[in-house]
Formats: structure tokens, C-alpha cells, sequence
């Protein structure tokens, strides 16, 4: 499926040939193919529709899914052999760019200047001491469906009532919403999985820790809410207001693992300082 021109991958560029035909039925291949696609990253991605017979509108939108999904990252799609029986239907798909021939494209280098990349959350594991206690531990597999979070939400808010740290289960479970809001809309997966563990420090300092699984490997991204968007941009923005910590690390099975850790001292209904977000440039 991928066309191999050497150096690319070092310049955040991924090509892709597509073969056949492309329609509703081969929805799993589009989602293997986006998998493939998000893994690397890319600043830029071209699909090589060369030998590719025809499509529908299913199959269209679907590319342009990955297109909007790859510009809301900072990145972009262009459409490479897009030959005179390949319509494009889908508006969204018509706008996107076309290059005649890949190899000259990128020789001509019109693939500079790079886009402004969107700042990525920082890659890195929840600061836990090693000689901390694991006191809790509980597990949820969530349907990746926006209907599910809130019953997500109330099951976290159980838990940590049973573990008698019901006193921060406010800022717990609006920082699991978020993260489970994330996973559903751009996980590329079928089941969220949701961890929470209650950990303590020789210190005493206990912490609460959050991680949400998803199958899309690609990093979270920091955005900032526009006059455009209002309401856009402030997830990632909401858990960091409510942790100490967080970050992300990539999994062994494909995707990646997003978490946020909150620190207390005793229990119930005692809540630490208030934590700072991050610092966005």
C-alpha cells in the first residue's frame, strides 16, 4: 500500500498508493490505512490514486475525514494521479490540492515550507515513585461511543467514592471526560479502555491516576480555543487545570496510552493545591 521513495520519512512526509476500487465495503482497509497514516505523524501526506478504478462517496469522505484530521494537526493531504474517470464528489475532498506526479512534486519542492506544527503534549510516564504502594486498581472498557461518557464518568465517580477519595472526584472525572471525549472522536478504536489507580508515596502523598487507551498513535495536541471555534480546544486545556501531572506514552499493542495524575494528602473530601496548567507558546 505505501509508495517507498527514499528520505521521506525523515521530512514528515508519508505517500500512500491506492489500488482498486474504494467503497463502503472496504471500510476496514481505510481505517488500516489511517492507522498506518497517524502512526508516523506526517506533515504532509499524499495519496497516489494512480491505480486506483474508482470510488464512491463513502469511500471519499472517508479520505476526507483523514484530510480534516491531519489540518487540525497542523499537517495536510494532497491528491496525487487523480485520473478523468475519478470524480470527486465529496466538497470537502474537490478542495484538496492535486499533484500530477509525485516524484517531480517533491523534487520541484513543493512540500515546503512545512506547515506550523501544533504543539504535542509532552511524551512522558506519570511521575510515580518506584517505591510508591499500588493501593487500587481499576479497569473499565468503554464502547467508543460520545453516549458512553457519562456513564464512564459515574462509574469513576463509584470507584473513588468505594476508595474514600470522594472529595476529588470532581476534578478526577472532568479530567476522564475529556480524555474519554478525545479517545471516542479521534481514536481510531472500538473500545476506550479507562484505568484508574490509587497510589502511596513513602511520603505518605498519595495520587490518583487516570490513563486512557486509544488505538491512534499519533501524540495529543495542545489547541487554543478561537473566536471561530469557541468551543473547541479546550480538552486537553481542562485536564491539565485539574492535574499535577500528564502526558502520554506509546503502547506496546498499536496506539498509545494518555494520562493525568492528581496528588492529596489523606482522605476523603482533602484536596490538594490547585495544580497549573501547561504553558502554551
Amino acid at each position: 500500500m505505501g509508495l517507498h521513495i527514499p528520505g521521506l520519512a525523515h521530512r514528515g512526509v508519508a505517500v500512500v498508493r491506492l489500488r482498486g476500487v474504494l467503497t463502503q465495503i472496504d471500510t476496514g482497509r481505510l481505517n488500516a490505512l489511517r492507522r498506518r497514516i497517524l502512526a508516523t505523524d506526517p506533515q504532509l501526506v499524499i495519496i497516489d490514486l494512480g491505480g486506483l478504478r474508482t470510488w464512491d462517496e463513502s469511500g471519499q469522505a472517508h479520505l476526507a475525514d483523514i484530510a480534516a484530521y491531519l489540518t487540525d494537526r497542523g499537517g495536510r493531504m494532497v491528491l496525487s494521479g487523480v485520473g478523468a474517470h475519478l470524480r470527486r464528489t465529496d466538497p470537502r475532498l474537490a478542495a484538496l490540492e492535486a499533484y500530477a506526479d509525485v516524484p517531480s512534486a517533491l523534487a520541484a519542492g513543493k512540500t515546503t515550507p512545512r506547515p506550523r506544527r501544533v504543539q504535542r503534549m509532552r511524551r512522558r510516564w506519570p511521575p510515580i515513585s518506584r517505591r510508591a504502594e499500588l493501593l487500587h486498581h481499576a479497569y473499565h472498557p468503554m464502547p467508543s461511543q460520545a453516549a458512553q461518557i457519562a456513564a464512564a464518568r459515574e462509574w469513576a465517580r463509584a470507584v473513588l467514592g468505594r476508595w474514600e477519595v470522594s472529595g476529588d472526584a470532581d476534578p478526577v472525572t472532568a479530567g476522564l471526560s475529556e480524555l474519554a471525549a478525545n479517545a471516542v472522536a479521534y481514536g481510531l478504536t472500538d473500545t476506550v479502555e479507562i484505568t484508574l489507580r490509587l497510589w502511596r508515596n513513602p511520603d505518605d502523598v498519595r495520587w490518583v491516576t487516570v490513563a486512557v487507551h486509544d488505538a491512534n498513535s499519533a501524540p495529543p495536541l495542545w489547541r487554543t480555543p478561537t473566536a471561530a471555534a469557541p468551543r473547541r480546544g479546550w480538552g486537553l486545556l481542562i485536564v491539565a487545570a485539574h492535574a499535577h501531572s500528564h502526558g502520554w506514552y506509546p503502547d506496546d499493542v498499536p496506539g498509545k496510552t494518555v494520562w493525568f495524575a492528581r496528588r492529596f494528602h489523606g482522605i476523603t473530601g482533602t484536596s490538594a493545591s490547585r495544580p497549573s496548567g501547561p504553558t502554551l507558546t
